[in-house]
């Protein structure tokens, strides 16, 4: 997965911006792990010491794979990359940031699971180096244009113009195409991605050419790797191989070109108008695909429910009476619900609604019901925090159904664990923790589940007690071995199960007392898995004939006979132990449809073959592949890791005026220490000055910052004020999903002079507590509580300060309701003096560029007022109303603000705010960063009727 271009404005944080807004949705690495450094001649690998072993897998072969990459692409990146190796969530992906000065690869080593959007591979380590690095090679062409290297050689980071130019689809779909070229094997062979192109054809949805990075639509998200590799192919097919290399040295020619006149050069005709002819002849293979079976009458089943958007894996109770599903919609929390099997009365609303529309117009047509109804739920299990309960499976009491939940470990990780859901009473129980245990069947006796442990990536066939939690592995898996989805025989002597090895998946019946294992062996190379028992049988997903479609296994001969014939694609089979139905999902362009076989027992020899001569709406078998020779590599400790330095403009303005901002930094790849400094100057009554921060987020326990700084807050009616100092701050953060906590401890030591006054010192230590609640359903949908306390002297003057606030989300439909109020109050020995003013609580003014707001917590930061208008009060109230829609980047919102002195009185604002925070990436040398810009109306003095625009950029090591 290539890194998004940038949406941001100021030019000079395009690209740092950009990079932090892509890769905050896919993790970055954990600093606070014991990391080790592989190093080969152009790479450098960093990998935590748990995953090693894969990584040095991969190094060994990385200098092969990248001369095969270069040669096809006709360009090599000139610096050397680094490759990141990290495990957050436990999912199959990678991403690369193509910066020309420090181009960066992040691969996450678990092996993925069979599915329409993925191919097969001949290891997962080999197709996903050559994928990321295909995005290197090719995003990093440097420009033949002199007067765009010298402009973007002033920036930040520099990004190539074939980064700059290329859409999503084009950068995606080639490094989809090299990954084919070059293994043999991925999504260019795969039979999802010609069922993804038959079935959108068939259904005239294909995406047009405006829509092909759009990711707001059913599997959109993948259609840039599945539909822009075969439109690429199309492209080659027509104007040789050599034509895609033509394209990427016309846009980085010393002519500087857009990606549509640079592609109408080299082929003739603008992108558009192309694609359009691609997906004529897309269709028209598609007819004849459908018109080659026509002869072979087809057998899809029953459909059961009719369903839009990603379906789970539905399971059928030991009786046949009740299903469980997962579903998930487009922008709504999943939820898993149980139905009944049994057909359903007339739903007498949808009479009474036909009946209206007939008696308000007796011409009037009812509609002709093309689908099923809605089904109605018996039992519904919601998501908590926004993480679904998935993989469900039935337990031998038909009460309760085993589940498995991404849960939050609190670092920044995810893992599945195994939950027990009993539907008629709603409890939910927890059986494993920090077990990392997906897709469970329990065992006849239900005391124990056969599951799939992914770690490391490797994916061992594990059993798990289901009463104590703890677990054991059966069959280890290995970086060739991967299992998937087991499936126990109903007397409990045999599990079935998926296993991807030598290429493909196949069928393995393991024994649960010894792990034996005995793979089946069918008479051809197809690609078999998600096996479930059906009797003596199983049911298993089928490739034969390009098709996913259903067959009929015999575990002792390999005997096969076609279930299904359809031209799409099935997945997920399950068995009804009373009757003998089959049930599975069956794709079509805008979700997962729940089906019914009525038996399995009536087997076909006629199978649906589709002749390769239809590609791309047919698949081709696993092609000769490169040979990828290997090499040692050297491993040495990671230490503080190798540092670069990277320079960040920045700039803030609000109602005292703007300032502008330099910032320094200096990080390792993974981001343990990062330095920061910066300088800042700006108009009279805003921030002038330096400060130097470092941070520390090696340990498990608690991060650490210090800082030295000189400021000038501001001019006030006394003048110029003095501010500098040092600061040290412990702290740490823990999210659970559900919930979250985050404390902190610290404390600064000052020298303050107001005006011309004299300089005096100023001490202080303050500690903070957040707390979080979250909901996934409901019209509340978190709450939030904070507070401070701070203690210290100013002009050997104490005082105590404490702030406590109190928000909560509510949702109306897609709109977020937001409340909250926070209040504080401050308590001095005596009441008079420059320390007196300097503690007392005032509103208004742009935050601080140099230190911690808690430092100076008596500052409330509010841009759209100003700071020099506001008198010191001893307490002050804040309350604020916002409402957010998730189409709207900014929230609209009401603000009041009072300070409690002798002439305090209410200060209101409406306007319209958006807020951002990029945690620290420390292989793009990006500090944390906070954005804040908006617009606001001041209905009070002293700013009455005044509309103040604000923005600002904030970076903290």
């Amino acid at each position: 997965m290539a890194w998004g271009r940038a949406v941001w404005a100021p030019l000079v944080l395009v690209v740092s911006l950009g990079c932090a807004s892509s890769l905050l949705a896919q993790g970055v690495p954990r600093p606070a792990q014991s990391w080790r450094t592989i190093v080969t001649p152009h790479f450098d690998f960093h990998t935590p010491r748990s995953l090693e072993s894969w990584t040095r897998h991969v190094a060994m072969r990385m200098e092969s794979y990248a001369a095969a990459v270069s040669a096809l692409v006709g360009n090599a990146p000139r610096s050397r990359v680094t490759v990141i190796v990290d495990d957050p969530t436990g999912d199959a992906n990678g991403y690369a940031v193509p910066l020309l000065d420090r181009p960066v690869i992040v691969l996450w080593p678990t092996p993925p699971a069979p599915s329409v959007t993925f191919g097969e591979h001949r290891g997962w380590g080999e197709i996903l180096a050559v994928h990321e690095f295909a995005h290197i090679a090719h995003l990093t062409y440097e420009s033949r244009n002199p007067q765009e290297r010298f402009w973007w050689s002033l920036l930040p980071a520099r990004v190539g113009p074939v980064a700059r130019k290329t859409p999503a689809w084009v950068f995606e779909g080639y490094a989809t195409l090299i990954e084919g070229r070059l293994t043999g094997s991925g999504r260019p062979h795969s039979v999802g991605r010609a069922a993804v192109l038959r079935q959108w054809a068939l259904e005239g949805k294909l995406p047009p050419y405006g829509g092909l990075d759009n990711a707001s639509t059913f599997l959109g998200g993948a259609m840039r790797y599945l539909v822009g590799s075969a439109f690429l192919e199309w492209l080659a097919a027509r104007k040789g191989e050599a034509s895609l290399e033509h394209l990427w040295r016309r846009m980085s020619a010393r002519t500087s070109r857009t990606f549509a006149a640079a592609f109408a050069g080299v082929y003739g005709a603008p992108p558009d108008e192309l694609y359009g002819r691609f997906v004529v002849d897309v269709t028209d293979q598609a007819l004849r695909a459908r018109e080659a079976n026509s002869q072979l009458a087809p057998s899809e089943g029953e459909l059961f429910q009719r369903l839009s958007w990603n379906t789970g894996e539905p399971a059928v109770s030991t009786n046949g009476a009740l299903l469980a599903v997962p579903l998930r919609q487009r922008g709504a929390p999943p939820r898993l619900v149980i139905w009944r099997t049994s057909p359903e009365g007339v739903d007498s609303a949808f009479l009474r609604q036909r009946a209206r529309i007939l008696a308000r117009d007796s011409l009037d047509v009812a509609p002709f019901d093309s689908f099923p109804l809605p089904r109605r739920a018996v039992a519904t299990l919601r998501a908590s925090a926004g993480a679904g309960y998935n993989n469900p499976r039935w337990m031998p009491n038909g009460n309760e159904i085993l589940v498995s939940r991404e849960v939050p470990l609190g670092d920044g990780t995810s893992r599945p664990d195994l939950y027990i859901w009993n539907w008629r009473s709603g409890a939910v129980r927890r059986v494993t923790r920090r077990a990392g245990i997906r897709a469970a069947d329990p065992a006849p006796d239900g005391r124990r589940a056969a599951g799939v442990r992914c770690d490391a990536g490797r994916c061992d066939l594990v059993l798990a007690n289901l009463l104590t939690g703890t677990w054991e592995v059966l069959v280890p898996g290995t970086f060739e071995l991967a299992w998937h989805r087991p499936r126990w025989s109903q007397d409990g002597q045999l599990i079935a199960a998926s296993a991807h090895r030598n290429g493909r998946w196949q069928v393995a019946v393991v024994h649960p007392h010894n792990g034996a294992v005995r793979f089946l062996q069918p008479p051809d190379s197809a690609s078999r898995h998600s096996p479930v028992w059906s009797g003596n049988y199983l049911v298993v997903v089928s490739e034969r004939g390009g098709v996913p479609n259903l067959e009929l296994v015999d575990p002792n001969d390999g005997s096969v006979h076609i279930i299904t014939r359809t031209l799409g694609a099935v997945s997920a089979p399950e068995t009804s132990r009373r009757d003998g139905r089959i049930w599975y999902l069956d794709l079509h362009a805008k979700g997962l449809d729940v089906r019914r076989y009525a038996s399995s027992t009536r087997p076909s020899p006629d199978t649906l073959t589709l002749p390769r001569s239809l590609f791309p709406v047919a698949s081709l078998p696993p092609a000769a592949a490169t040979r990828f020779d290997s090499a040692e590599v050297s491993t040495r400790g990671y230490g503080l890791g190798p540092r670069r330095w990277r320079y960040l403009p920045g700039i803030a303005a609000g109602a005292d005026g703007a300032y502008a901002l330099l910032a320094l930094t200096n990080y390792d790849p993974v981001g343990k220490l990062g330095a920061l400094a910066q300088g800042a100057f700006g108009q009279r009554h805003t921030w002038r000055g330096a400060s130097l921060g470092v941070a520390w987020h090696g340990w498990s326990a608690f991060d650490v910052t210090a800082s030295g700084f000189a400021s000038e807050p501001g001019e006030d009616h006394a003048g110029r004020s003095r501010f500098a100092g040092g600061a040290l701050t412990l702290g740490r953060t823990f999210d659970f999903g559900a919930h979250a906590w985050s404390w902190t401890l610290g404390g600064s030591s000052a020298r303050l002079r107001a005006g011309d006054s004299t300089e005096v010192g100023r001490h202080v230590a303050f500690s903070e507590l957040g707390l979080t609640a979250r909901r996934s359903s409901g019209l509340w949908r978190s709450l939030h509580a904070r507070m401070h306390g701070a203690l210290g002297r100013s002009d050997d003057t104490g005082f105590s300060r404490g702030i406590a606030s109190l928000g909560a989300v509510a949702a109306l439909g897609s709109t977020r309701l937001r409340l909250s109020a926070t209040a504080g109050r401050v308590g001095m020995e005596a009441d008079s003096g420059q320390a007196a003013s300097f503690e007392q609580f005032r509103i208004g003014g742009l935050p601080s560029p140099f230190f911690d707001d808690r430092i100076l917590s008596q500052r409330i930061n509010v841009p759209a007022l100003s700071a020099r208008g506001s008198a010191g009060g001893h307490a002050f109230a804040a309350y604020r109303v916002g409402l957010a829609q998730s189409a709207f980047p900014g929230t609209l919102y009401a603000a009041w603000f009072k300070l409690y002195d002798p002439n305090g009185a209410w200060q209101r604002l409406i306007g319209v705010e958006g807020e951002q925070f990029f945690p620290s990436i420390g292989f793009a040398g990006l500090p944390n960063v906070y954005l804040q810009y908006g617009a606001a109306y001041s209905l009070d003095p002293p700013r009455r009727r005044r509309l103040t625009l604000y923005a600002g950029a904030r970076f903290a090591p």
